[in-house]
């Protein structure tokens, strides 16, 4: 990731903006997370402290203080923050502390005053949920959870997304093969659907525009999207997310929408999707929404 990061400073090093949208874009495109208090307070729950008699209790070696001192510690409320410090304590008893145990396994999945070991932190998971530990059963189940890329996430996060990237990445818009690549570099090896499901084409419609067509694996959910197709004209710099959605409207009833979004998915246009629902078709009314305006979102300079 620190590769990809330096490449796209020194690509816009004189454009702030567009180096934030480049890396909110990474961070939402490989699904880069972080270890947030909720997943401590799974372990440790939070009660009201004296720290300073927080501190001598641990020190006495009491291993309820030590676990809510890491606490404190990780999260800085009481004490300055201190990740390496909230790792050593929990560290030092957790070969008689199965709760200590679990909160190590949660600082080394997320990297918290350690390296990150996720396999290793898996271990401890494994170890414990067969001792009948439903906290460590509970957090396997949310890794396994966040460790698979969903169809979800390819229609409404990865798509959209590559349009940042079209400028210094174009075959990143016609290859597949390529998402999939990103993906596994960024630890993404679980798919809840089949990549073969997914096709990608460039559709020629004028020397400065270019329209990218892609068929996506059927889903049961709403929404979801069949057809989607990512618009790019280089005169205006104008782009866009066209899709045919399944999704309800405002009776609660399911139907099939035409929608346009730009690259942060705010949806600028919205009619019903008529006629068969055909690639062929999807994109004869594409090339129509194209022609149409669309409310033009101020980028923030914060």
């Amino acid at each position: 990731m620190q590769i990809l990061f330096v490449f796209l400073q020194n690509k816009l090093r004189n454009d702030m903006k567009h180096i934030k949208i480049y890396t909110v874009a990474i961070l939402a495109l490989f699904g880069v997370s972080s270890i947030s208090a909720q997943d401590i307070d799974e372990v440790i729950k939070e009660t009201t402290v004296n720290i300073d008699s927080l501190i001598t209790e641990a020190n006495n070696g009491n291993e309820d203080a030590i676990l809510e001192l890491s606490f404190e510690y990780y999260r800085g409320k009481n004490v300055e923050e201190d990740e390496d410090k909230a790792f050593e304590l929990a560290a030092s008893i957790a070969d008689k502390n199965e709760k200590a145990l679990l909160l190590v396994a949660n600082y080394l999945y997320y990297g918290a005053g350690t390296a990150p070991d996720q396999e290793g932190a898996k271990i401890i998971l494994r170890q414990l949920s067969k001792k009948g530990n439903e906290k460590a059963t509970s957090f396997l189940a949310k890794i396994e959870e966040d460790e698979t890329y969903t169809v979800k996430n390819l229609e409404y996060v990865l798509i959209p997304n590559l349009i940042n990237f079209s400028t210094f990445m174009p075959d990143v818009l016609t290859e597949p093969d390529s998402w999939k690549e990103l993906l596994s570099a960024f630890g993404k090896e679980k798919f809840d659907f089949s990549w073969e499901d997914i096709s990608a084409e460039e559709v020629k419609i004028g020397k400065e525009q270019h329209m990218y067509v892609y068929t996506l694996p059927t889903s049961d959910e709403v929404p979801s999207i069949i057809f989607g197709a990512i618009y790019l004209n280089d005169k205006n710099n104008d782009n866009r997310y066209i899709v045919l959605e399944k999704a309800y409207n405002q009776l609660g009833v399911e139907h099939l929408a035409l929608r346009t979004y730009n690259n942060e998915m705010d949806c600028l246009l919205d009619e019903p999707f008529k006629g068969a629902i055909t690639k062929a078709n999807f994109i004869k009314l594409a090339k129509k929404e194209i022609k149409k305006p669309v409310p033009i979102k101020e980028a923030s300079e914060d």
